[in-house]
């Protein structure tokens, strides 16, 4: 066998060497198709690998509550009544354990210093118990069990309390002394949500302050099932337990839910409720990708099929002697696998190389933290290799059963009849590859146009020159009414407000009723509590009544719709100064605002009310009018340290924040144009190494048509000629399944751009282009050759 691996060795380097240009065209081919296939697939492992570092992970559930109400709207909440945690674990045997958490973001104070806490949760001592996390001091037990205790994460301990130990160390916020109880280590990248700290429960489960009695369905709770519990049963029970809660709660409004159970694993890439803790990911993306992946690595395989069945011909004579010689059928065929496998390890070297190169460009493409698991694991890396392998047996098979079957009387005879399916099967990749190109070509051009509609769509409000200032302190939020007064002083600052909320974040959902209506025939409301001058700032467009103003009184029992929630609400009327419920407080119309997108175009505009009841406020707004942007944020920046030294000054503009909502679109739309000229570009070097083993094949035959008076440009036309109708095959094919594709993608959006014929003009040109010029430059050297030298040739 060693005699044998040795020979194979010789021979499939002596004939790559031979054909270095074909075998520079079939490893930069195979490479890069390598290449491109390991980061989509790091990128893809990576988003399925969410939450799995948890210990009894497919044991793990959410409880999510499918809201509904009789004027037949819905919502689906991934948080629960306060109630539904304790409950459910006390009365459900299969419910090992539970955990219920809740969001508030508080000032830390220790010593002299003041630190925001971004991703602050209230949560039962069973939260470690639910989720793995690594104590580096403390008893994890014990840690949320007593009352105005605190969990830090590391990083955020280190933010605090540098290198010192923290543990029982004591700091203060809302004017009372917190007990740091443990420090654990940071969760890892791959979780849908992480923590800054944990405050006890209990803390703010007291008679004279209860959290479950003051919020609604706020409150984030899993679960750990006993190992193959029937999850539909513990869901009907659940229901159950409930109901009768619900009811007493939210059943005057005829709010109803139905709660179920979703694995923890599926949260990142299939839940996209509305107040998720933190950004997901897409699984639709991951389909998406992993196809890309596919045909970029098909038309890499392609390419290698291709060039081994062309340069079969050049091999004949080769095989023919070696057979007389007294070669076996089975050691050909081993040889040729051998020089495929070669091949393709080759390829993976120089792969795995780029790979490294691009990681990190690639992880600031997607903003994502890909993790390549073939460096965390050996097993990994040893199956990537059997893959590799694999490609390389199924890339040389046809190739090595095709060559290896050759009779040697033919072929030392010059006979190449064989060669008839070996062409059609040439041409009928040739369509496949030129298919798949086509077809991302089309895709590319619909997703940059329906990115460039919702760039420029108009929202209904103007989003230029906002500048949104957020995560601000509560001595801020208390001392709005002076910084505002302060801020106007600056002539580059128009006007001035604040809110519970701004286009494209979420806010408060209420329902809502017409006075006199039964409750129970109550609409979903967006509320967005805001201040004076909103509107204003926002350009918001009043089409009947009037905005909020400081020149009277009050205006905390006032309410402004949207045109939608008028709609929803059954007005035939005007309904200004008509009383109407948001949920359970009493206001009175006094404007109504044109529609405009507060969402994301991937929702549809949605009933809306602006009220002025509260003054909590957590970003505040300026409309700006400077030449000198940086200069104006500075001066912003030094007044609100006036006001609190101690407050980290963060800001966005509005035009920044939603173009961010799309930000999922436009990076599927540059890793699906990379690959696409990947794709391309792996094509172009299989359609090179063809047209030159073509013009190889017929230099007698171009030698012949020169001397009866061809031109050069004739004889390039034929080569053209040759390949435009498969291109043309390949477009008749492509553009269908390309609509559907579109169609299919388009459905994701609400408001949407429409599927134009210039969309599949543009991706048919283009493929037909890039073939003529490439089928032009390997061809033009053979027609503008001596005739002479051609007749020669062989």
């Amino acid at each position: 066998m060693g005699t044998y691996g040795t020979e194979f060795f010789k021979i499939a380097w002596r004939r790559l060497r031979k054909n270095s240009l074909h075998l520079l065209i079939n490893i930069l081919g195979l490479g890069i198709g390598m290449f491109t296939t390991l980061l989509i697939t790091s990128y893809i492992a990576f988003e399925l690998s969410y939450d799995k570092f948890n210990l009894n992970y497919d044991q793990l559930y959410r409880v999510e509550s499918h809201l509904s109400l009789p004027n037949g709207t819905s919502e689906i909440s991934p948080a629960t009544l306060g109630d539904i945690g304790p409950l459910i674990q006390e009365q459900i045997p299969e419910i090992k354990k539970c955990v219920r958490f809740i969001n508030r973001n508080h000032d830390i104070r220790y010593k002299e210093n003041i630190f925001r806490m971004d991703k602050f949760y209230w949560a039962d001592s069973t939260f470690f118990d639910i989720f793995t996390v690594k104590a580096i001091e403390g008893n994890l037990k014990t840690a949320l069990k007593e009352p105005q205790s605190l969990v830090f994460s590391e990083s955020f301990a280190k933010k605090i309390f540098g290198t010192n130990n923290a543990l029982n160390k004591t700091v203060k916020f809302d004017n009372k002394n917190y007990k740091v109880t443990a420090i654990v280590k940071d969760f890892p990248l791959n979780s849908h949500f992480n923590f800054e700290a944990l405050g006890s429960f209990c803390t703010v489960c007291t008679e004279q302050y209860n959290i479950v009695d003051r919020d609604g369905f706020s409150f984030f709770t899993y679960l750990v099932c006993t190992k193959n519990a029937d999850i539909q049963a513990i869901e009907q029970k659940i229901n159950e337990i409930t109901n009768p809660v619900v009811e007493r709660k939210l059943g005057q409004f005829g709010v109803k839910s139905k709660s179920k159970l979703r694995p923890i694993t599926s949260i990142h890439l299939q839940s996209h409720t509305k107040f998720e803790l933190e950004a997901n990911g897409d699984i639709k993306n991951i389909y998406i990708f992993s196809v890309l992946a596919i045909f970029i690595i098909i038309i890499a395989i392609i390419n290698f099929i291709n060039l081994a069945t062309a340069n079969s011909e050049t091999r004949a004579k080769e095989i023919g002697l070696r057979k007389v010689m007294g070669a076996f059928r089975l050691n050909l065929f081993y040889q040729f696998i051998f020089e495929s496998i070669l091949i393709s390890l080759i390829s993976f070297i120089i792969a795995i190389g780029l790979t490294e190169i691009f990681i990190e460009p690639f992880r600031n493409l997607m903003n994502s933290p890909i993790i390549l698991h073939y460096r965390e694991s050996p097993l990994i890396f040893f199956f990537i290799i059997l893959g590799v392998v694999f490609i390389g047996f199924i890339s040389g098979s046809y190739p090595a059963l095709y060559l290896s079957k050759f009779l040697p009387v033919k072929v030392l005879k010059g006979s190449k009849s064989s060669g008839s399916k070996n062409l059609i099967l040439r041409k009928i990749l040739v369509v496949f590859q030129f298919t798949i190109t086509i077809f991302l070509l089309i895709n590319i051009a619909l997703l940059y146009k329906q990115t460039n509609y919702i760039k420029h769509k108009d929202l209904g409000f103007n989003k230029d020159h906002v500048l949104v200032v957020y995560n601000f302190t509560n001595k801020i939020r208390h001392s709005f009414k002076s910084l505002k007064a302060e801020l106007l002083t600056n002539p580059s600052i128009q006007s001035v407000t604040g809110s519970q909320s701004i286009p494209g974040k979420f806010r408060s959902v209420q329902t809502g009723h017409k006075k006199g209506d039964d409750p129970k025939s109550a609409i979903v409301l967006n509320e967005n509590r805001i201040l004076h001058d909103y509107i204003k700032t926002y350009d918001i467009k009043i089409i009947e009544g009037r905005d909020f103003s400081e020149e009277y009184k009050t205006e905390n029992n006032k309410v402004i719709l949207n045109e939608s929630a008028v709609k929803a609400l059954g007005y035939n009327e005007s309904p200004i100064d008509k009383k109407v419920f948001v949920f359970n407080k009493e206001v009175t119309v006094i404007g109504i605002m044109k529609d405009f997108h507060f969402k994301s175009l991937h929702e549809k505009i949605a009933p809306l009310a602006f009220t002025m009841y509260s003054n909590y406020i957590s970003y505040i707004s300026m409309k700006l009018d400077s030449e000198d942007i940086p200069k104006t944020i500075e001066e912003i920046e030094q007044i609100f340290l006036k006001v609190d030294p101690n407050n980290t000054f963060q800001f966005t503009f509005m035009d920044q924040q939603f173009a961010s909502m799309y930000q999922k679109e436009e990076r599927s739309n540059d890793l699906i144009s990379w690959g696409t000229i990947l794709a391309i570009f792996i094509s172009v070097l299989g359609l090179f190494g063809l047209t030159s083993f073509m013009t190889q094949q017929r230099t007698q035959e171009i030698g012949i048509r020169k001397v009866m008076g061809a031109s050069s440009s004739e004889i390039i036309g034929l080569f053209i000629k040759n390949q435009i109708k498969w291109l043309i095959i390949s477009v008749v094919i492509a553009s269908p399944l390309a609509y559907l594709s579109m169609e299919k993608w388009l459905s994701n959006f609400e408001y949407q751009t429409n599927i134009s014929v210039w969309m599949f003009v543009f991706g048919s040109l283009t493929a037909f282009i890039i073939a003529i010029v490439t089928v032009s430059l390997v061809s033009i050297k053979a027609a503008n050759a001596n005739p002479i030298d051609s007749l020669k040739y062989e």
